[in-house]
């Protein structure tokens, strides 16, 4: 019997969602999958909050700290992967990438899980990339049509409706050779980009979207480095 599928949840000073995120999780989907947290650099309090949520519920999955300035967000998931297969996940298993800030609200979880279920039998590669269903700020918007614009041009295939989702889902194998080259906000967009060259199966899942006005946005100065990543032959 394959693993349950791992939700991996990349947090940086997070703790005012962590309680509710985490609760939120256990509540609807302890029984469908493991969680993964990876908590990055916290100087708030994460970490206690991650220590007394596992301890009240064993087995349910893990926590781990790590220290990624260079890599950011993109070397903590790597972590967490690598921290995955050494404690025998399979490079086959499905994995979820989910932020903690509560901007994607889990009943998109949900959606994902039952494509994961839906596909598992077939055995393919694939991308699942959450759609945000709801309002965007236009800053998001504007940088989402330049880096669709940017794969488009690069692999000559059409790019997913959201490429810049922090919800996806893919296998651990290509997750890891998808991130090997990315830096932080360049993330989302290295995933969909992977999944272009190597004609992955996309599926797309709604997910519910609540944009947060202030904190860890895209700004204008991310976006060149972001179409770099999107454009490198």
């Amino acid at each position: 019997m394959e693993s349950l599928p791992l939700i991996v949840v990349p947090a940086k000073n997070e703790a005012q969602h962590l309680p509710s995120m985490l609760s939120d999780w256990a509540r609807a989907f302890a029984c469908r999958s493991e969680i993964l947290l990876v908590l990055d650099g916290c100087t708030d309090d994460s970490v206690r909050i991650a220590r007394a949520f596992f301890e009240e519920h064993p087995g349910c999955g893990a926590w781990m700290t790590t220290d990624q300035h260079e890599h950011g967000k993109t070397g903590a998931v790597v972590q967490g992967l690598w921290r995955a297969l050494n404690e025998g996940s399979d490079l086959r298993r499905h994995c979820v990438l989910w932020d903690a800030d509560e901007e994607y609200d889990f009943e998109g979880l949900g959606h994902v899980l039952d494509l994961i279920e839906r596909i598992d039998a077939m055995d393919s590669s694939y991308l699942i990339q959450g759609f945000r269903r709801g309002s965007w700020l236009r800053r998001s918007r504007w940088a989402n049509a330049c880096v669709r614009w940017a794969l488009r041009k690069a692999t000559g295939k059409e790019a997913p409706q959201d490429v810049l989702s922090a919800v996806h889902a893919m296998r651990m194998k290509d997750l890891l050779l998808a991130l090997q080259a990315s830096r932080g906000f360049a993330m989302e967009t290295m995933i969909v980009r992977y999944a272009l060259r190597c004609g992955l199966d996309q599926l797309d899942a709604p997910v519910p979207y609540r944009p947060r006005l202030e904190g860890k946005k895209i700004k204008a100065i991310d976006l060149p480095k972001i179409m770099l990543y999107a454009l490198a032959r």
